[in-house]
């Protein structure tokens, strides 16, 4: 698809690196930038040419060097890092280059020049306020979900930053806590707007969702259930054997039902049963639901083997592409290479 690309991804922070390996799967020749004490997992290594300066000032010495041979760029550095090593990816008139420039908080504002960690930018975009109880401190989204949502907006800018002709240096910017308050902020704030609601911590519900929208502890784990339509709370209460629940006045407003005592009445059929027999009895009731998987049974799941998503390789297992295309790419065959 971009055998013809050539991507610079420049720094260690994930959001590059993740860029970097999803534009590898797509063909491109990307070459990796690294400082000289910066280590990667070797599946965002993945098909790329790895340049591991001794030094950082060669570090910098060799992208001026080399970057206007690129036709793309991601860069995990912040503004004052850049400063450090004398990069200056937006003064480049001769340049055609498309950057997009991949940092914590974003260029501008009094945060630009700051680090920031992944538990950071979860808490500082919203993120962290939907995740654990609401009496306990919050939870943060596993792995580096920075890296990952903010490195996929950084290759769709850049993606659609090819389909124009430009004359100079285009130069994209994302910050990693506006891409969280952007993908888990909007919910909160139309909730707010238009229902008056303010969006909090609910445990292992969803909170200010119709009942039940929520996880039940089975004989063998945890399943998801989430009944959004009055049809689907009938059918429901058909399936854990309590019709009559729904002509009851303590169940008719699903959102300011006493969930806590719902559970405990509906615990028994629960834990009577297998995470697989009240998916299938939910299923063929129209009900959504879904067991809750662990990483080793999501990984064996035969789903994710008939779209081929995960790649095996080395006695390792890596993910591959989060998307599909009608015409099919070839993963990246090879580990990355080290220059």
């Amino acid at each position: 698809m971009l055998e013809s690309i050539r991507v610079a991804q420049v720094g260690g922070r994930a959001a590059a690196e993740f860029a970097g390996r999803v534009f590898a799967d797509l063909g491109a020749g990307v070459t990796a930038f690294y400082p000289p004490e910066h280590r990667s997992p070797p599946y965002l290594e993945r098909g790329k040419e790895i340049v591991r300066a001794p030094s950082l000032e060669e570090l910098g010495n060799n992208l001026t060097a080399a970057i206007d041979g690129f036709d793309l760029a991601v860069v995990g550095m912040t503004r004052t890092d850049r400063k450090r090593l004398n990069l200056d990816f937006e003064h480049r008139p001769d340049s055609r280059l498309r950057v997009a420039l991949v940092t914590p908080f974003g260029e501008s504002g009094p945060y630009a020049d700051w680090q920031g960690t992944d538990l950071e930018c979860q808490a500082l975009g919203g993120a962290s306020l939907s995740v654990g109880k609401n009496d306990r401190p919050p939870l943060p989204y596993p792995g580096n979900q920075s890296g990952t949502q903010a490195g996929l907006v950084a290759v769709t800018a850049l993606l659609a930053a090819l389909q124009r002709d430009v004359s100079s240096t285009e130069v994209i910017e994302v910050s990693e806590s506006d891409v969280w308050a952007t993908f888990h902020t909007g919910t909160g704030i139309v909730n707010w707007i238009f229902h008056n609601r303010k969006r909090q911590r609910a445990g292992h519900r969803v909170a200010d969702g119709l009942y039940p929208h929520q996880l039940f502890r089975c004989a063998d784990g945890w399943v998801a259930v989430d009944c959004a339509e009055g049809r689907q709370w009938r059918r429901f209460l058909e399936v854990v054997g309590h019709p009559e629940w729904s002509k009851e006045p303590n169940f008719k407003d699903r959102r300011a039902l006493d969930a806590d005592r719902t559970d405990a009445l509906l615990s028994d059929w629960f834990q009577a049963r297998t995470r697989d027999e009240v998916f299938a009895a939910c299923r063929a009731a129209a009900i959504p639901a879904a067991p809750v998987l662990s990483l080793e049974e999501a990984v064996s799941l035969e789903q994710l083997a008939a779209r081929q998503f995960l790649i095996a390789d080395a006695g390792r297992v890596y993910p591959g592409l989060p998307f599909r295309e009608s015409a099919p790419v070839a993963a990246s065959p090879r580990p990355g290479v080290q220059v």
